[in-house]
């Protein structure tokens, strides 16, 4: 994952959380929880593993 990449998702993290305080207050950390957690299984399920325990 490239570092600007990894910059705008954190300024879209942010401005969602920063919103939905405004919208929903109550339900902040479930809404941008609710829209990182899909986003990381994606990525564990597309990138490749590599087994560390082969010697």
């Amino acid at each position: 994952m490239s570092y600007p990449l990894t910059a705008v998702g954190s300024l879209l993290v942010g401005l969602l959380e920063s919103y939905s305080s405004f919208l929903a207050s109550t339900y902040k950390e479930v809404i941008v929880f609710t829209l990182i957690i899909p986003v990381l299984l994606w990525r564990s399920l597309v990138s490749p593993h590599s087994d560390e325990d082969e010697e």
